[in-house]
């Protein structure tokens, strides 16, 4: 199975929300609809936090990439100066992600349906102990003029892991394909940067996403202008 979603299908869907501390931000769906009655993955969404604002550290149920698109702020002690991938793994704690004052802009993408992030220490209690790891990894800063100048064929965000966990931002000539994963997964989101992939009979532009279920991966290639994309794959799941 794969999907791709363009950004102007997204922008459909932005809606306004706010946290329990006052942050507010704007929140535009792309794959999985929290409210849809099926609780189920995969998900995708982009977030648009409020300048000089908090999200407090917190965990979800479900795998997590991250990708900083547009603005600057922190992550835990890491600064956001450029685009950004952090990888975290269900039930994993990280934070708190402190907006500047342009404010934040950062997809999040999971591998399984989730009901909400659970708040740091209030919410400890609510932390399962499971088998397998409990990663929180985040890349090298990719300065914006590098995502745009084409300089280098490929950037490793996050190196390949034994369970096929991995992300690579890839700048793609015209016409060019998407290069496949190092290894097998747990599923697979390509986001666009800049240009544009065709997919089927899409054209993925600037701000689109595409997924490929674990049984499948991201076929596509860039469009005449190329393209700047972000492979993610996820882990596949741990075997108990």
């Amino acid at each position: 199975m794969t999907i791709g979603i363009s950004a102007a299908q997204a922008a459909d869907t932005r809606i306004r929300k706010s946290l329990k501390n006052g942050t507010g931000y704007f929140r535009s769906r792309y794959v999985n609809d929290e409210n849809s009655g099926k609780p189920e993955g995969p998900t995708c969404y982009l977030i648009e936090q409020d300048p000089s604002s908090v999200i407090p550290a917190h965990f979800h149920q479900a795998n997590q990439f991250q990708v900083m698109v547009r603005g600057g702020g922190h992550l835990g002690k890491r600064e956001i100066n450029g685009v950004l991938v952090h990888y975290t793994d269900a039930y994993t704690p990280y934070g708190p992600i402190n907006s500047g004052e342009e404010g934040l802009h950062y997809f999040t993408l999971r591998d399984g349906f989730d009901p909400g992030a659970r708040f740091m220490p209030e919410q400890r209690a609510e932390l399962v102990r499971k088998h397998g790891h409990h990663r929180h990894m985040v890349s090298v800063i990719v300065p914006t003029d590098l995502v745009t100048s084409g300089d280098e064929d490929r950037v490793e965000l996050i190196a390949a892991q034994e369970d096929g966990l991995e992300a690579t931002l890839f700048h793609l000539k015209a016409g060019e394909s998407l290069p496949p994963a190092k290894g097998a997964g747990g599923g697979q989101f390509a986001l666009v940067l800049r240009g544009s992939l065709q997919h089927l009979d899409q054209s993925i532009e600037d701000r689109g996403c595409i997924y490929a279920a674990a049984d499948s991966s991201v076929s596509a290639m860039a469009g005449g202008e190329g393209a700047e994309v972000i492979l993610m794959q996820f882990p596949r799941p741990h075997l108990h």
